[in-house]
């Protein structure tokens, strides 16, 4: 009996795969929780199961558009910054804050933990590093710490 607990506490638990819909995306932004993931880093990674889109703040000259749509999902996209701009999947953003948004089920990856919600990518004033913001409902996100704990 003791072999096994001592088996089962060495291995751990099996990663559970989150595959529900993201419930109250429909709610007002303004209700949303905001939860700091990275600060000052110059580069991660991003992966969703869902097509996804990336909105910047702010309208590039070259491409007159502040939206940029994804249809391949379960490939990881690297983000950085590159003189001061930021930079995911290979585009540059004049803006200083980046928003990704996941479609249905609103799940996306950030070096290998999964979130629900959408990722906010926000420049830091000397232009070599970013902060990572996860934006999601008050509901899903209190089931996700409930459900975490000990």
């Amino acid at each position: 009996m003791g072999f096994l607990l001592i088996l089962i506490v060495a291995t751990g638990c099996k990663p559970r795969q989150i595959v529900r819909s993201t419930p109250q995306m429909d709610v007002e932004r303004e209700f949303w929780v905001r939860v700091l993931l990275l600060d000052n880093v110059t580069n991660c990674y991003f992966s969703t199961i869902s097509p996804f889109s990336i909105s910047g703040d702010e309208v590039d000259s070259q491409t007159q558009s502040t939206r940029i749509r994804f249809d391949r999902p379960d490939v990881s996209v690297a983000i950085e910054i590159s003189n001061g701009r930021i930079v995911v999947a290979g585009q540059s953003f004049v803006a200083q804050k980046v928003t990704i948004y996941p479609n249905d089920p609103h799940i996306f990856n950030l070096n290998g933990v999964d979130y629900r919600g959408t990722l906010t990518i926000i420049a830091n004033p000397d232009g070599r590093s970013f902060d990572v913001v996860n934006r999601v409902p008050l509901e899903p996100y209190l089931a996700g710490v409930v459900g975490a704990g000990p």
